[in-house]
């Protein structure tokens, strides 16, 4: 029969890809965790990883099992953490990057304001992730860019952030505006991580039939593109309520453009049902803090009238 710890090791593996630092982070010998993953794969009767030199993959039935080992570790690790801290409640919210630079704190804010028995604690990462948590009952609350799981209309809150290409005013000063799609090929790019729903998007223009070669810089997270924008590595598609202060001051300039994006739609999800008061209590509250943000601190931002924006208005590239 399997094993918590068996399963707890290849979760591990695949999130860390060494031996060694699964081994660390689970506080035992790299031999332990080749026993139990040598356990698993003979339970099973299949290979689980390919083994090469310098790295590890999982083979298809290693990611199959590695998907149902992550929710249940997930699930474990968060209902321990729950006994540890039984003495209060807790309240866990996932958000991505674009509402944690604009109205997350201000959430977090009228949350603590509001009820001193329930400690809240905010979880940033991409949309996939996020939705995986959340069905693992690791978080209780999550705005992601996309809901791949429900249908239209279940959403408990509906943000549209503009989007609009940005960058460094020295880099914009001899360009003729608006640049058309071969012309953005020639220029510095800042390319987004596979995770963001804006990879594919961007990725898309270099694709172009008239497109050409320019430099096209990684980055790993949306701060660190902010970061490499105002140093004038290139431009990017960002959320303009991100860079809301930049535009206003100069740092950062909006380039007009012939290739554009929807705007960026992000949900509200939560558990099914939300019964708990703390989840109501924190959904209400993110409502209020939204619009609040809206009406007062940017123009790059909208609520939907109600919950029912469905998948055709999401991005498009």
């Amino acid at each position: 029969m399997l094993n918590f710890k068996q399963l707890e090791a290849l979760y591990w593996l695949r999130e860390l890809q060494s031996f060694g630092k699964a081994a660390k982070r689970l506080h035992v010998t790299q031999p332990a965790v080749s026993a139990r993953i040598a356990s698993l794969e003979s339970q099973i009767g299949q290979q689980l990883f390919e083994r090469r030199h310098s790295s590890i993959r999982l083979t298809r039935i290693g990611e199959e099992i590695a998907d149902h080992a992550e929710k249940i570790v997930n699930a474990q690790y968060a209902l321990l953490d729950n006994i540890r801290r039984n003495e209060k409640s807790v309240l866990r919210i996932g958000m991505i990057s674009p509402v944690s630079f604009t109205w997350g704190h201000d959430l977090l804010v009228r949350l603590r304001d509001m009820d001193t028995e329930v400690a809240v604690e905010f979880f940033v990462a991409p949309s996939a992730h996020l939705e995986r948590e959340l069905d693992a009952g690791s978080i209780d609350l999550a705005f992601v860019t996309r809901d791949s799981r429900q249908p239209p209309g279940t959403s408990d809150l509906v943000l549209s952030y503009d989007l609009g290409w940005v960058g460094a005013p020295e880099l914009v000063r001899d360009l003729k505006q608006p640049l058309s799609a071969a012309e953005l090929t020639k220029q510095a790019l800042i390319m987004y991580p596979q995770t963001s729903p804006l990879y594919s998007p961007v990725h898309d223009i270099l694709i172009h039939p008239k497109a050409s070669y320019g430099m096209r810089h990684q980055a790993t997270s949306l701060p660190a593109i902010i970061e490499m924008l105002r140093f004038g590595y290139g431009f990017s598609v960002v959320s303009l309520a991100v860079v809301e202060k930049e535009l206003q001051t100069g740092q950062l300039v909006q380039i007009k453009s012939e290739v554009e994006f929807n705007p960026l739609i992000v949900h509200c999800l939560s558990q099914s049902g939300h019964s708990r008061r703390p989840v109501k209590v924190a959904i209400e509250a993110a409502r209020q803090a939204a619009y609040d943000y809206v009406q007062a601190k940017t123009r790059y931002i909208r609520i939907a009238p109600d919950a029912t924006v469905g998948r055709d208005t999401e991005m498009s590239g």
